[in-house]
């Protein structure tokens, strides 16, 4: 008897370490990014790309080999109308490491109750359906959700990451930098991780404002502690941390802001911090460093004022439930929350219009924020974004060479400006229109190949639309 009770140990104890040997560890980073007014109130209209993605992605457009995403928004086409977007699911990857001497089969499903995954890699074996839409509002009942059958391979495997340097750009090649296994889609294709990103509507615990002082005050609205919040901004080429700290659930903290005479934390210790803080609510150090590396030219690098948030464990599986089958042995997820907010002074630019053009990440945020601070919108913001976009159409759209523009304005002078992305004029005409529907041909000879806007302005009106020349 005993001599069966003991081999009947050794079996479960080989079976515990073959068991072992094989469980998969998951990781999982991520950031999203939302935009409040200097009151506190999310702004919509987040559904433009920041960075643009490598041209292999894949997304609602297209499943095979796509022209660069910079093209669309977030993966829908940029001529579909998309409304009330006040989050951009920004770049979640997942991790896996795996001892096992052979390709191990995972099945992974992620869902995002309150918005859309519109772009991913390597291709998904299911999802939501396809939005080809005219009109899209996120504020509906919106479901997005992703599921992918992958093999994770063995650490000396032979095979390599399909696309390499020609393709890199540095938002994706920064999160390779850690030791995870390679991962093989279903489409073959075979890179350091699983990647998806999108947008939707929802809202957060952590609230921004500007008290009557002129000071940042910060939120938690929701129960859970808040582990770390970082206060950044980055200003004429300067970076400021302002404060670094914890906030428990239904508490507030007071930063201090004075954009002149404050003095700035050692930004460089604050990142430092951060990547500890990072490491402590769960992930490898490496991969910490990657997600740091990841957004230092759009986060760090860009201008504005942003609280960059951890979110507690609770909030992340309620807003992107996920099933991995296997179930891992160990699955570690940290997500950031990037809140962004106008300062008073900002708002006032805006206001008159002196903010930045076309090409910006927040362009049409910023539309909506300068029609509710306007005393006289029928005088300077007369035209809504809806508007904006509903009264100006643009045919052939793609073009290779002319297009024709067509307005309801009143008769007056006209003047139709051509910017690149950059925001830069490329382009400028001039019209004197005696009818109220104004339609012009125009040439776009001489310009390169791309993306670019076309804006129409009679009097202080103005009208915008993307065009591509192609």
């Amino acid at each position: 008897m005993k001599k069966l009770l003991s081999t009947g140990i050794l079996i479960m104890f080989i079976a515990s370490a073959f068991a072992q040997h094989n469980c998969q560890i998951v990781h999982e980073w991520g950031t999203f990014t939302t935009l409040s007014t200097s009151e506190g109130d999310l702004l919509s209209g987040l559904h433009w790309e920041e960075e643009e993605l490598p041209s292999f992605v894949y997304h609602h457009v297209y499943d095979s080999f796509a022209p660069p995403s910079a093209y669309y928004s977030k993966g829908f086409q940029f001529t579909t109308r998309i409304w009330n977007v006040t989050v951009k699911m920004e770049t979640p990857v997942l991790y896996f490491y795996s001892e096992a001497a052979a390709p191990q089969p995972v099945n992974v499903r992620v869902d995002f109750p309150r918005g859309s995954i519109s772009e991913w890699f390597p291709q998904r074996s299911k999802g939501e359906f396809k939005h080809y839409q005219k009109t899209i509002d996120f504020a509906d009942d919106f479901k997005g959700w992703i599921e992918w059958d992958a093999l994770v391979l063995p650490p000396n495997t032979e095979e390599t990451m399909t696309y390499g340097d020609a393709y890199e750009k540095p938002i994706w090649d920064a999160p390779r930098a850690t030791k995870a296994n390679l991962v093989k889609g279903p489409d073959g294709n075979v890179e350091k991780y699983l990647f998806y990103r999108g947008i939707g509507n929802f809202e957060i615990p952590v609230k921004l404002e500007f008290n009557i002082e002129g000071n940042l005050v910060i939120t938690n609205e929701g129960t859970e502690v808040i582990p770390y919040l970082l206060v950044y901004e980055k200003k004429n080429n300067e970076s400021r941390v302002y404060w670094t700290g914890k906030l428990d659930g239904k508490k507030y903290h007071v930063v201090y802001y004075d954009e002149i005479h404050s003095s700035p934390y050692n930004v460089q210790n604050e990142m430092t911090a951060f990547h500890a803080a990072l490491v402590k609510a769960g992930l490898y150090a490496d991969e910490a460093a990657a997600m740091l590396d990841t957004w230092q030219s759009s986060y760090f690098e860009k201008d504005g004022l942003k609280v960059f948030w951890i979110l507690p464990d609770e909030l992340t599986n309620q807003l992107l439930p996920i099933q991995i089958t296997p179930q891992p042995c160990e699955l570690e997820r940290v997500l950031v929350g990037r809140s962004e907010i106008l300062t008073p002074a900002f708002e006032e630019k805006i206001k008159s219009g002196n903010y930045p053009g076309p090409s910006d990440r927040f362009y049409s945020a910023y539309w909506q924020r300068a029609n509710q601070l306007s005393e006289n919108p029928d005088q300077q913001w007369s035209t809504t974004l809806e508007n904006m976009y509903e009264n100006l159409s643009l045919f052939p759209n793609p073009t290779t060479h002319e297009i024709t523009a067509t307005v309801n304005i009143p008769p007056g002078s006209i003047e139709i400006n051509i910017r690149n992305l950059l925001g830069q004029q490329v382009a400028t005409h001039f019209f004197e229109s005696e009818k109220s529907n104004f339609s012009t041909t125009f040439s776009l000879a001489g310009l390169s190949n791309g993306i670019y806007m076309v804006e129409v302005r009679a009097g202080e009106k103005i009208w915008q639309r993307k065009v591509v020349k192609q």
